[in-house]
Formats: structure tokens, C-alpha cells, sequence
């Protein structure tokens, strides 16, 4: 099944390579003796991100803000979702495929836009200058937040795979070494946003239950450890109350990219799902340009 998946991806990539990459002249992306991709002309170019379904976006939201003159090319991996309650041996090879479709595809910059994924399947040597996943992003984000807190008690919401890998853990009681740091798997809050776009009251109940498994008042910040939750924002800030931060991570992934910020208008976001197809009335913010391609991936 992986195979057919892989194979899949590989006749998407094929398809769609005219479509994504008919702006991508040499005089207008040229490398560095690094390997790192330069924007230096006006024409596009083009952003991949890989979720399991439609947390990705709260990233895109906030690339799309600052660079609106690139193309978007998203994977919604809704046949492996929830990830976060997958093998790690499958969810790095979920990575390893998304990161090879969007070689092929052309892509000038990856990011995987999952906190699981990017734990549990992205290593350092895969990673660079083009290549991001969310953890540094999310401890930048913290650290600026919460720089004129000495000894802060944070908790972090996640998937089960996230919590239990203890990085965002031990990343923070590095930089805090005087804090209380703990984690909650909060895998609900994932289906959640894909399935209750509309169902506000129901949005409220469920991440009220699952937050009162918290003593939620001793608590300086909260640190939304997945990309599904910046969606459920409102939600877990009702819970909480007013005193207590919510630190986002989605505009730190967004500067991560070595891009000077423009004001031309986004041109195209093409979508890749593997398996539902998600409910793009959850993201207003770039459903109009949407272009969704091979469902049944």
C-alpha cells in the first residue's frame, strides 16, 4: 500500500510540475554556494507544506500573509490522519514521500507543517535553509513570549507521538531552566478541526473536558504543540481565561523562510489529499484559490 501511495504521489508530481513551476526561470531563483534559494525577481515561486490534513494551514495563513506572490502546494496526508496516533516507522515515511513529491514538483521551499511529523520523521540532516519543520519555530516562540518570566510554568498540548517524545520538554526546560514544563496529549482537538468546522458548542465542550484534566490556573502560558490547534484558538482561550498565554507557533514557521516580505497577490494553492477531502470552509483565508487535485491519491 505505502508503494501504490508513493507511485501515487510520484504521477501527481508528473501532472502538475507545468502547472506549479511555469515561473521558475533561472535569472529569478539562483542558489547560493550553499544550496539556499534566493527570491530575487518578481515572478513566483513556490511554498510546499505537508500535514496530515488541515492544520498545515494555520501555517499557510500566516506564509500567505507575507508572501502572497507564492505558490502553494499543500499535502493533506487525510489517509494517515490523525498522525499523531501512528507508528513513528510510518510517519517517517510519510515525511520521506511528501519531501520527494515535492522535489519533483519543484518546490523552492518544504515545510512540514506538523508537529508530529516533524519530531517523529524529519532528522537534522534533513533539514535546512529550504527544508523546516516546526520545532525550533515553536521554541523561538516561546522564548519570546515569555522572556520577562524567570521561572515559567508552561504546558504543552499535543498529539500522543508529540507529548511522548519529550522534545518540546527538554527544549524548554533548556531555555527555562528554572520552569515547570509538562505535556498533554490532546489528540481530540485534531479531529476536532476536521470534523467540527461548524459545531461551535461542540468545539467549546470538548476542549473544555479535555483541559480540566489541568490545574489550568498554575499555568503561565500554554503552547499549542500542533498545527491543528491554532484552529480551536477561541476555544482553548475560553478555557483558560485571559491570564494565561497561548503561544502559536504558525508566524515563526512563516518567518523561517529567508524571504523579504511582498505585497503581490497570492496565485495559486493546490491541494493534495490522500484520502478525504478536507473541509475547506475551515480555511476562509486561501479556500478561494484552492485548486484540489487526485483525491484518491
Amino acid at each position: 500500500k505505502a508503494m501504490s501511495y508513493r507511485a501515487g504521489f510520484c504521477r501527481v508530481a508528473a501532472s502538475f510540475n507545468n502547472i506549479i513551476n511555469t515561473d521558475h526561470d533561472s535569472d529569478d531563483h539562483r542558489k547560493d554556494n550553499h544550496g539556499k534559494i534566493e527570491h530575487t525577481g518578481d515572478k513566483n515561486f513556490t511554498i510546499a507544506f505537508y500535514d496530515s490534513g488541515l492544520g498545515g494551514f494555520s501555517v499557510v495563513k500566516e506564509c500567505v500573509a507575507l508572501y502572497p506572490e507564492a505558490n502553494i502546494i499543500y499535502i493533506a496526508d487525510t489517509a494517515y490522519c490523525p498522525l499523531g496516533t501512528k507508528p513513528k516507522s510510518v510517519i517517517k515515511q510519510r515525511v520521506e514521500f511528501a519531501l520527494k513529491t515535492f522535489s519533483e514538483m519543484g518546490a523552492d521551499y518544504s515545510i512540514i507543517a506538523c508537529n508530529t511529523a516533524s519530531i517523529n520523521g524529519l532528522n537534522s540532516e534533513m533539514e535546512s535553509d529550504n527544508v523546516l519543520g516546526t520545532v525550533t519555530a515553536m521554541c523561538r516562540e516561546a522564548a519570546i513570549q515569555l522572556s520577562g518570566i524567570e521561572a515559567p510554568s508552561i504546558l504543552i498540548l499535543g498529539t500522543t507521538q508529540t507529548i511522548k517524545s519529550n522534545i518540546y520538554t527538554d527544549r524548554l526546560q533548556a531555555l527555562f531552566p528554572n520552569g515547570y514544563i509538562e505535556g498533554l496529549a490532546t489528540d481530540p482537538f485534531v479531529t476536532l478541526v476536521e470534523e467540527s468546522a461548524e459545531d461551535i458548542n461542540r468545539r467549546i465542550t470538548v476542549v473544555a473536558e479535555t483541559l480540566k484534566r489541568r490545574k489550568l490556573e498554575t499555568y503561565d502560558a500554554v503552547v499549542m504543540g500542533c498545527t491543528h490547534f491554532p484552529f480551536l484558538q477561541h476555544e482553548i482561550k475560553m478555557a483558560l481565561g485571559e491570564e494565561i498565554k497561548v503561544i502559536n507557533p504558525a508566524l515563526q514557521i512563516a518567518k523561517s523562510l529567508k524571504l523579504t516580505e511582498t505585497e503581490n497577490r497570492l496565485k495559486q494553492v493546490s491541494v493534495i489529499s490522500t484520502g478525504y477531502t478536507p473541509n475547506y470552509d475551515a480555511v476562509p483565508f486561501v479556500s478561494k484559490y484552492i485548486r484540489s487535485i487526485n483525491q484518491t491519491v
